[in-house]
Parts: structure tokens; C-alpha cells; sequence
């Protein structure tokens, strides 16, 4: 029997245009390479709650012509709870933005006043406190390193019980804060950060009243440190 090379080269042609087409159909049906994941932003708006704690120290120094009060110092520390809204933007690894938070304190405390006419006892207690600060950081992913400051505003209550009768004040102040922090991703909407403040509400003229002759104008300075965790919800991004 013979066998032509004619018809064996179209048998290889027949054979190889089968094999072409499997190659195509196997391809055709190969899902394409999935998407890169997008790039975690820090651009948005949020709101959170954040609570924690904080320590304070508020000095109270007697002024002249009024007879003057011994010098007190209170160290007074407690608990805060409170609400936070804020935006940013982020460009490349720099995250830019404004946060206003208000929260709710049950600071108190108490120290021992200094002479020099009477031995006294001095008492504080601090119930609100708002910041208005701007945001810098550097994001590394789901991760946010940042640097904050801005203004600090609360209302403080002082007594300083003497010989006569207690005297008692109570003030707004108005200050500056600066710290820092860290904000981790638990989500694309979802994030939780732990921060520390260091607040000063510089010196404040007051007047102390008391039974007579003990009113007494003095200077009531007022520092403190807050550190605090929070959990934010991005709203807008």
C-alpha cells in the first residue's frame, strides 16, 4: 500500500489547524488576571467616639492690693467619654486635615494650699473640654502616623477652704494643644486610633469669693495631659 507525501501533508495541515483551534478555545475561556487592589486612601470625613483619661494640675496664687490667698495646688485626674467629626486629604504619603472633638470629664482633686496667713485645702473639678486642632501624618497603608495642635477651650471649678469660710471660682479658659498619635484600617469606613494631648490654658485672672475679708484676686493657671482611644467611621471619602 503505498502512501502519497501529499496526503500526509495534508493530514499535518488537518492536524495542526485542530490543535490551533483547542489552543484558542482553551485560552478563551481563561478568566482574565484579576485587578490590583485599590490603594488605601485616608481622604474622607469622619465621626467617632473616643474616651480615656486625664491628669491636670491647677495652680492658684493670691494677687495684692486683695488680702491674698495662700498659694494652692490641685492635682486632679479622671475619666472623659466623649464625640469627635473631622476631614482630611491625603497627596501621596501626606495626609493633611481638621478635627474638632468635644467631651465630657469627671475630673477632680485636691492639695494641700501654702501659707503664708492661713493653712488651707484646695479643691478642683473640670466637667467639659473642647479641641479644635489640625492633623498632619504620614500614611504607610493601612496605617497612619500624625502630629496634631490647635486650640483647647473648658470651664474649671476651684474651692480653697481657709479659716473664714471656703472660696470658690469658676472660670472658662482658653489654651493650646499639641500631640500625636496612631490610626490603623479596620476597614475601608472603619478605623481606631490612640492619641495623647498636652494641654495648657495659660494663667487666668479670677477672683475667689469668700466671706469677707476674703475675696482675693488671683492668678489660676491650669496644664494638663489627656491620652485617649477612639473608633472613626468615614462617612465621605
Amino acid at each position: 500500500m503505498k502512501i502519497s507525501l501529499g496526503r500526509i501533508g495534508g493530514v499535518g495541515i488537518v492536524f495542526a489547524s485542530i490543535m490551533s483551534y483547542a489552543q484558542a478555545a482553551d485560552m478563551a475561556v481563561k478568566a482574565p488576571p484579576a485587578a490590583p487592589p485599590a490603594p488605601a486612601t485616608w481622604t474622607g470625613c469622619y465621626v467617632g467616639l473616643e474616651g480615656g483619661g486625664a491628669w491636670s494640675t491647677l495652680t492658684a496664687t493670691g494677687q495684692a492690693p486683695s488680702p491674698a490667698l495662700p498659694a494652692a495646688t490641685i492635682h486632679a485626674n479622671g475619666a472623659l467619654l466623649g464625640g469627635t467629626i473631622g476631614c482630611q486629604t491625603q497627596s501621596q504619603q501626606w495626609v493633611f486635615g481638621v478635627e474638632d472633638d468635644l467631651s465630657w470629664l469627671n475630673v477632680n482633686g485636691s492639695g494641700n494650699a501654702v501659707p503664708p496667713f492661713a493653712p488651707a485645702v484646695g479643691s478642683g473639678s473640670q466637667h467639659w473640654l473642647d479641641t479644635l486642632r489640625g492633623r498632619i501624618g504620614l500614611a504607610n497603608g493601612n496605617w497612619l502616623f500624625f502630629a496634631t495642635g490647635g486650640g483647647a477651650f473648658t470651664n474649671v471649678k476651684a474651692t480653697d477652704t481657709i479659716a473664714v469660710g471656703p472660696a470658690t471660682v469658676a472660670f472658662d479658659a482658653t489654651g493650646w494643644t499639641v500631640g500625636g498619635g496612631v490610626e490603623v484600617k479596620l476597614a475601608p469606613q472603619w478605623s481606631v486610633k490612640a492619641e495623647y494631648l498636652y494641654i495648657d490654658f495659660g494663667t487666668n485672672n479670677t477672683n475667689f469669693k469668700a466671706i469677707a475679708p476674703a475675696h482675693a484676686n488671683t492668678n489660676s493657671g491650669l496644664t494638663e495631659n489627656l491620652v485617649r482611644i477612639g473608633l472613626n467611621y468615614r462617612f465621605w471619602q
